[in-house]
């Protein structure tokens, strides 16, 4: 019989705080409660993250930076800016599938006896920003009939996203719909499509009044 490898305890205690975190939010969640989930002496997590908010900064690093890496992967390169930014969300709509938990604490929780964990968030949402500006915007400067403003259009763009996820049990509840591999290859175009085109998108119109002419 070959020899198990034993259990991480700083990752069990990640785990455990990022279920219970997701489960009940951080504010209802005790140290003692995510220590006897990862089943840890509650010591171990003073050891390995100083505190119960040291879990939440720990869980959030892990999400922005899986993120930050598929913004990297999708924007870079020479190909056109549209081409880009669907590859961009058709890889966050797959991140934010395989970590349901992580996106419910990246984008609910804020405690607000706790201004530092904004200030956490922020400081990686400028790395992402930057990313944009750097690899998608500054090529798109003077193509544009206005500048497009980064502080509307990416929360706009990341509520579209995120929204689908953190609504799913009542969007089952409402629609008859299967949420399997085909409908999020489609959420992703569909989401596409709203950011480039808008809900009326004019395109169609343009083609049903020549095909009249």
């Amino acid at each position: 019989m070959k020899n198990q490898i034993p259990p991480d305890p700083k990752q069990e205690i990640l785990n455990a705080a990022i279920g219970l975190f997701a489960r009940k939010g951080f504010s209802a969640t005790g140290v003692r409660e995510i220590a006897r989930e990862a089943k840890v002496n509650i010591a171990m997590i003073s050891y390995y993250f100083g505190s119960k908010r040291g879990t939440l900064e720990a869980a959030l690093d892990m999400f922005f930076q899986r993120y930050l890496e598929v913004a990297e992967q999708a924007l870079d390169g020479d190909d056109p800016p549209e081409q880009k930014m669907r590859r961009f969300i058709r890889s966050v709509v797959v991140l934010l599938q395989n970590n349901n938990d992580l996106v419910r604490i990246a984008f609910t929780e804020l405690p607000f006896d706790m201004p530092e964990i904004a200030d956490f968030k922020a400081e990686h949402g400028r790395k992402i920003a930057a990313l944009f500006q750097n690899k998608l915007l500054s090529a798109m400067e003077g193509r544009l009939q206005r500048p497009i403003r980064l502080e509307i259009v990416g929360p706009a763009l990341i509520g579209m996203l995120v929204a689908h996820f953190l609504l799913r049990p009542v969007l089952e509840g409402i629609f008859n719909t299967s949420f399997n591999k085909t409908f999020y290859e489609q959420y992703a175009e569909e989401i596409a499509d709203l950011l480039f085109y808008g809900v009326l998108d004019t395109r169609h119109e343009i083609h049903d009044d020549k095909d009249n002419k």
